[in-house]
């Protein structure tokens, strides 16, 4: 069985894109919360933000981001490189356009306008068995994207 961790990337400032002082702590508290975690993969899209998001707990784990395009999440690509071994843990650090095809590929529910922003409140925790889910967990993060920023 494989677990795969979807972890949407740490706040941003809106003008730089670029991870704010909510962001940077997310990414460090990841640390605490997969310090205990067998990781051996870890994917991201291609945008800084994403990879900021995942680096701390790259460097921890020593272990390289994987990098994938939009076109490569929208085929599914980082999802199947995470199947490649029947006992992987991994974590896929995503913008929202690009995680939907792999969430509706496993028969998740896909993010929509209304929803999009909850994304940053939590961490999904996929248990699958090839390509389907057996079971799903959604840990919350503390993090809510703030409005009227």
């Amino acid at each position: 069985m494989n677990e795969i961790y979807l972890i949407r990337h740490g706040l941003i400032d809106d003008k730089t894109l670029t991870l704010d002082s909510d962001g940077i702590n997310f990414a460090n508290d990841l640390l605490e919360t997969f310090k205990d975690i067998g990781i051996n993969f870890l994917a991201s899209s291609e945008t800084p933000r994403c990879v900021e998001t995942i680096l701390p707990v790259a460097n921890m784990k020593q272990l390289n981001i994987q990098i994938f395009n939009k076109i490569e999440f929208l085929n599914l690509i980082p999802l199947s490189n995470c199947l490649l071994h029947t006992t992987t843990k991994s974590i896929i650090c995503y913008r929202i356009e690009e995680i939907n095809p792999i969430l509706q590929f496993i028969n998740y529910p896909i993010f929509t306008d209304e929803n999009r922003d909850t994304a940053y409140e939590k961490i999904i925790h996929l248990y699958l068995n090839g390509s389907r889910i057996a079971n799903s967990i959604e840990l919350k993060t503390g993090y809510s994207k703030k409005r009227n920023r």
